[in-house]
């Protein structure tokens, strides 16, 4: 499918103006000298910060870049530079996917793109989507897409819901039928009384299979659980959860009113939607695992660190990222203390987590992957006996401000 891809002559333009609402763009800069590109790929290197200064005719010429890091992510764009013009080929705008996008420099001086081919959209191969909401299904999809493609493995298979709700009415459990471990507010209800019989049955045909490892699991099983999770939607119950019936199904659920995500405040949205999917991705909930007393923040933090990365990718700020964690760990501390405890335990603890990791004793890359949750990996290594976790957990709110930013103290 090929499209026409115009730019417009402002500081900050964006490349491409034919696309959805709900996609995301880098933003490409052109100012008659330099040609920025927030990232872009040459082979295992993915660059932040790229500078092309303008030579003349529409040749360009690398002129400096921030952070460079060696990752396994899907390619973000590669270049190439010759006589006349620039072509990028390949250019992944977070959704879409551009190859041979040529740019050229007009007569004038401005940058202009030609056409492009648009490359159809992958498809996630853990993750159905049952959106009972007024977002695109497409929409939705994708993030799953994004969020999946980043795991070393996928185990088990999850089905991702997403239900509406009005207005808040108060902070106590909802009026369900059912019992339930559910825990969360009441709102309005939205959906009717009459959608629950269509809801049950589409969690129950997801939840048939789910447990082949455990005897236990029937029929009468996943028609149990089904009912109780539609009971819990009908009845107003609003939050967001993972639930892991067993390692290979997982549901994630996530309830979506007006007054916690705005129109234009999706990033929100997609953060939750981010760690919730990230829970499901995290191999050793439903096993054996020998428990701690740092389990919990572990789990939750692990989750928000990687929610938290991917959003700064799709914001076009991944340099940034470092620098956002500790501004928002002055915030934690401000409001809720230094316990690592909730309220913000998931917050608090990915500041932990980030704290090892600038000290080096904790690689990033097994966080941002899904594989620090393997092989219960994560409660063998940050144990009661690990002295370099119990530093962090001493110092994580040390953090001060300078001139490069938030730093942690030494």
């Amino acid at each position: 499918m090929k499209k026409l891809l115009t730019i417009s002559l402002a500081l900050i333009t964006s490349l491409f103006l034919n696309i959805s609402s709900h996609a995301y763009l880098d933003v490409a800069t052109f100012d008659g000298k330099i040609l920025y590109i927030p990232t872009l790929r040459i082979g295992e290197r993915i660059i932040y910060d790229v500078e092309l200064s303008y030579v003349e005719g529409a040749v360009f010429k690398f002129l400096k870049s921030g952070q460079t890091i060696v990752t396994n992510t899907p390619a973000i764009s590669t270049y190439s530079a010759t006589e006349g013009e620039l072509v990028i080929q390949k250019l992944q705008y977070k959704f879409q996917t551009y190859i041979e996008v040529a740019l050229v420099v007009t007569p004038e001086g401005n940058l202009s793109a030609n056409s492009a081919e648009l490359i159809p959209e992958r498809q996630a191969s853990s993750v159905e989507i049952y959106n009972l909401t007024s977002y695109s299904d497409q929409y939705l999809h994708n993030l799953a897409v994004l969020a999946e493609s980043k795991m070393a493995n996928l185990e088990a298979d999850v089905l991702a819901v997403f239900y509406p709700l009005g207005n808040f009415i108060s902070g106590n459990q909802p009026p369900t039928t059912l019992k339930t471990s559910f825990r969360g507010a009441t709102f309005q209800k939205i959906l009717s009384d009459q959608d629950r019989s269509v809801i049950s049955s589409r969690l129950e045909a997801f939840l048939k299979p789910s447990c082949p490892q455990l005897g236990s699991w029937t029929a009468s099983s996943a028609k149990e659980q089904a009912d109780i999770l539609a009971d819990w939607i009908l009845a107003g119950g609003g939050g967001q959860s993972q639930e892991a019936y067993c390692p290979t199904r997982r549901i994630a659920f996530i309830s979506i009113q007006p007054d916690r995500f705005p129109l234009m405040e999706k990033f929100d949205l997609e953060s939750v939607i981010f760690h919730e999917l990230y829970h499901s991705f995290q191999q050793d909930l439903v096993w054996n695992c020998p428990g701690n007393k740092d389990s919990g923040w572990i789990i939750e933090a692990g989750a928000e660190y990687f929610a938290q990365h991917l959003l700064s990718e799709i914001q076009g700020k991944p340099q940034n990222f470092g620098n956002s964690v500790l501004a928002q760990g002055v915030l934690e501390i401000e409001r809720h203390g230094r316990e690592l405890a909730d309220p913000g335990i998931a917050e608090k603890g990915l500041v932990v987590l980030r704290y090892m990791i600038e000290k080096g004793w904790l690689d990033e890359s097994r966080l941002l992957d899904g594989s620090f949750y393997h092989n219960c990996a994560r409660n063998s290594e940050l144990t009661d006996s690990n002295e370099l976790l119990a530093i962090a957990k001493a110092n994580w709110s040390n953090i001060v401000l300078s001139n490069n930013g938030y730093n942690f103290a030494e």
